[in-house]
């Protein structure tokens, strides 16, 4: 699309996780500047976020983020459009289609961003101890493994649940993850002088 629709002729898009790891919201994707994937969300209220689940990576507590409502700059006024998404509603004991089925609702774009995750997780001490592994296996388990709790895919940007399955708030940063991981790779490859027989993750040689 970058290129098809909008001309790009760069290289690949990333994400610098370790750049900004300290401040999330000064990094250039969540700045609310004119070329950024806009900020955080507006700030829940109490009784919006008493609602919202608490973070947890397996035993591991990830802290509460912030924001959590509609997302202003960019998307400002920006409506999704989606179809029921809760099971609850979904849900019909006499098997036929539920009556709600295709009423299609709308919401504003909504994120929470999650300091923690960042700043604990995805700093330079932890992309450093990624790319000092000397196996591919170990590459793979540290990169897996970053947050030392057995999860792969930690990710600082959330959408704040029951909201809509529809999770493209999240994955429009999440391209740029893939895009980070597209570049480990092939750099960790070189470092380790081999090509890898097999993929790792959705990548190969």
């Amino acid at each position: 699309m970058l290129v098809n629709e909008c001309g790009y002729k760069g290289a690949q898009p990333y994400w610098d996780w370790p750049k900004h790891s300290a401040d999330l919201l000064a990094s250039p994707l969540f700045d609310g500047s004119e070329y950024s994937l806009g900020g955080n969300g507006a700030d829940l209220t109490p009784e919006e976020l008493a609602k919202v689940p608490p973070c947890h990576v397996g035993n591991v507590s990830c802290g509460q983020g912030t924001g959590g409502g509609c997302v202003s700059s960019v998307f400002n006024n920006y409506k999704i459009r989606y179809l029921p998404s809760s099971p609850k509603e979904m849900r019909n004991p006499d098997g036929a289609i539920p009556k709600t089925a295709f009423h299609v609702q709308e919401r504003c774009f909504s994120r929470m961003l999650n300091q923690y995750i960042a700043t604990n997780w995805q700093n330079k001490e932890k992309y450093d101890e990624i790319m000092s592994q000397d196996t591919v296996e170990a590459f793979q388990a540290s990169l897996d493994n970053a947050s030392g709790t057995g999860r792969p895919g930690l990710h600082p940007v959330r959408v704040v649940p029951g909201q809509s399955i529809n999770r493209n708030t999240k994955s429009i940063p999440y391209s740029l993850v893939t895009g980070l991981l597209a570049r480990l790779v092939p750099i960790s490859s070189r470092l380790l002088q081999v090509c890898r027989p097999a993929t790792i993750g959705c990548f190969s040689c």
